[in-house]
């Protein structure tokens, strides 16, 4: 009866005080039963306690019949971990890789396999950092990865703009769940605009289709600054706004051209040279992903 009791009292706390809904209490206490948790649920809202079950709870191969599916527990975990933990998961003057709290949601890119990863980070200790790999179309992509590839570790939060650095893998694990292993960093705080400019200081062809008369131009502009958005490029020409524009990236043997809209103008007298800001126009994800990569690897 007194054990009945602790279980409603806590079921009542998890729902007024936390709003954890109803899918997310049954499967909480789906947990605490497989891992014989039968009292003391209060320690389950103390942090270091509910990390030592999330580790537990992973180490399982196979779950009951009656248990979510994998991408379903990431779910509930995920929801459950921001409900409760909402404060202690706030990213907050982070330096570099060690400040770093579990649970936090991330992004792993890869750039020989020119892949990108979304996981949450799972562990930390001196020397290394676990991530636990979100991406379950990708398993396959996983098996290419090998220790000392390079990677990018990105954080991406609306408040506080992006935490990334450069870092190497040092382990991969695929069973029972995929996780991957990574060196610590210092992180680097980006600015909070939409899309993150970089300065490349970069010649790039520039193709220029007219109509009237028709005719395809290949010029080399020098690329002054560059994101996802966008482009700004100097040139000593003259261009028009009506033509069709495409900027053409190298990744490895493949080339890829990129439609730009020049958006602004401005001619400096003393260098005697045009500066042209230039937003991307309807480039798709896998374009994106090129371009990333492209970015990365021209400012490191």
């Amino acid at each position: 009866m007194i054990r009945f009791l602790k279980k409603l009292l806590f079921k009542i706390k998890l729902k007024r005080k936390y709003h954890l809904d109803d899918d997310e209490i049954k499967f909480l206490f789906s947990v605490l039963k497989l891992l014989n948790i039968t009292d003391n649920y209060e320690m389950f809202l103390e942090r270091e306690y509910f990390v030592e079950l999330l580790h537990k709870l992973y180490s399982y191969e196979k779950f009951p019949d009656d248990f979510p599916s994998f991408r379903l527990i990431d779910e509930f975990i995920t929801s459950i971990d921001r409900k409760i933990f909402a404060f202690y998961n706030k990213i907050v003057n982070i330096k570099s890789t060690k400040d770093l709290r579990i649970n936090i949601n991330c992004f792993v890119l890869v750039f020989d396999l020119e892949l990108t990863l979304s996981g949450v980070i799972f562990d930390i200790d001196k020397k290394t950092f676990d991530i636990r790999i979100l991406s379950y179309d990708k398993v396959e992509a996983l098996k290419k990865i090998t220790p000392q590839m390079e990677v990018l570790f990105r954080i991406s939060d609306n408040n506080i703009g992006i935490y990334e650095c450069l870092t190497n893998v040092t382990k991969i694990q695929l069973k029972p769940f995929a996780l991957i292993t990574l060196e610590h960093n210092e992180l680097i705080h980006q600015e909070k605009r939409r899309f993150i400019r970089y300065t490349i200081n970069h010649k790039l062809p520039l193709i220029i289709t007219r109509d009237n008369p028709p005719q395809t131009i290949r010029i080399n502009v020098n690329v002054i600054d560059i994101s996802l958005g966008g482009l700004s490029f100097s040139s000593n020409l003259l261009f028009n706004e009506k033509d069709i524009h495409l900027i053409e990236i190298d990744i490895g043997n493949e080339s890829t051209s990129l439609p730009i809209k020049i958006i602004k103008r401005r001619f400096n007298i003393e260098e005697k040279l045009y500066y042209y800001h230039c937003a991307f126009q309807g480039i798709s994800f896998e374009e994106k992903m090129k371009l990333e990569y492209f970015i990365r690897r021209n400012i490191k």
